[in-house]
This record gives C-alpha cells, structure tokens and sequence, in this order.
C-alpha cells in the first residue's frame, strides 16, 4: 500500500473542541499509532487502542467505525460505552457477527470519535487511522512458534507490524504488571512513535480483567 496516495489520518483531537464549557484536559484523546497513522495487522479481527483524556465520561459513549478506502462508504460501526477516563482503552473487533473479517491487502480508515451529547454532536472530537492486514511470511512465522511470549513483541516489530506489536506488549503488561523489563518495552515502544505523553497512563484493559479475577476468587 502506497502511503502517500492515502488521505491522512489524525491520531490527537483537536483542540478546538470546547466541550465541558471550555475544559483542556492536560492531553487529548489520542490513538496508540505509529505517526503516519498508518499500521499494519496480521489478524483479521485486531485490537486497537485508545487514550481517554481526563473528562467525565458519565453517561458518555464513543462509536468506531471502519470505511472503505473511498472514504465513502461505511463497513462498520460499533457503540462503545466508556467507563474509564485518563487511561488507554482497548476496542476489541474479535467476535463481532456485523463485521466481515478484514481482507489481506485491503487498506481500511477508522473512525473513533467521543460524544458527549447525542443531540448536538458540536462537541465531539475524534482521531481516525489506516490499517491493513498483511500475510505473514514464513521468516516471521518461525520466528514467533518458537519464541518465548516476551519475545515476540521485538519480532512484531522487527517485522514492521505495528497492533501485533502494541498488543503483544499489552498483554504482557496485564500479564506481569510489576515487570520493570515489560513497562520499560512499552514506554520505549510509545516514545519511539511521539507518544511519551501517554507512556505511563493505566491501561483499563487490564485493570478490569484484574477486577474481574478478584472476583471471581472471592465467589469460589
């Protein structure tokens, strides 16, 4: 896929928005991508990943929606209810029975937008991105059947596949959050792609598969 023939994304709001009568958060709404706002998968439902600026989120619900290349027709759309503000959220696509998987080779533009009032949308801010699923080749898939899971976020990367890489490396941060090895994988992962600003924010993902272990431990 030719990068420059594509319509650029924006992986920060913009600061003209004037919701919560004319509140900044110290940062904005942001999307965990590389600066070109481009990155590419090997998984036909990914995962991707988002920072919530400090605001309420009452009662607040955010949509993502995929577009085909045209930018003109929409593939898919999904409410998300937001329960978690200054921290990273996951949106997860696996499992959804509306969304076709995506195709190798196809270049898809996302939409995420935050709404804070259903009824005047004035106030909502939004980031947007590409992303393409690509075939792994035989070098990468030997490389990661035999690799230990701490491993194999550097081959991701290596390879040039960026939301295997940022998941790989979540999944390992839910897994051992006391890791000073994984956190500073992370951190250096963030600030190579100008994202050190959101570095170190809690990733809600795992807070609430942590309280959803507790209490399953406290049922049995």
């Amino acid at each position: 896929m030719n990068q420059l023939n594509i319509t650029p994304g924006n992986r920060m709001e913009n600061y003209a928005a004037t919701r919560c009568q004319g509140y900044r958060p110290p940062i904005p709404l942001m999307a965990l991508i590389p600066q070109s706002t481009f990155g590419t998968t090997i998984a036909e439902y990914p995962t991707l990943y988002f920072y919530i600026p400090d605001v309420s989120v009452k009662n607040v619900k955010a949509e993502f929606s995929f577009y085909d290349q045209t930018l003109k027709t929409i593939i898919y759309e999904k409410e998300i209810p937001l329960q978690a503000s200054d921290s990273i959220i996951a949106v997860d696509l696996a499992n959804d029975p509306d969304l076709p998987p995506l195709e190798v080779g196809k270049p898809y533009f996302w939409y995420f937008s935050i709404i804070f009032d259903p009824y005047d949308r004035s106030d909502s801010t939004y980031v947007a991105g590409w992303i393409q699923r690509v075939t792994p080749n035989s070098p990468i898939n030997q490389e990661l059947d035999r690799a230990a899971p701490k491993a194999k976020p550097a081959i991701y990367a290596n390879h040039g596949i960026w939301y295997e890489t940022l998941e790989s490396l979540v999944q390992l941060r839910c897994a051992e959050p006391e890791n000073s090895t994984v956190a500073s994988n992370w951190q250096y992962l963030l600030q190579q792609v100008g994202l050190s600003d959101i570095a170190r924010k809690p990733l809600a993902q795992c807070h609430s598969a942590l309280i959803a272990d507790q209490f399953s431990e406290s049922t049995e």
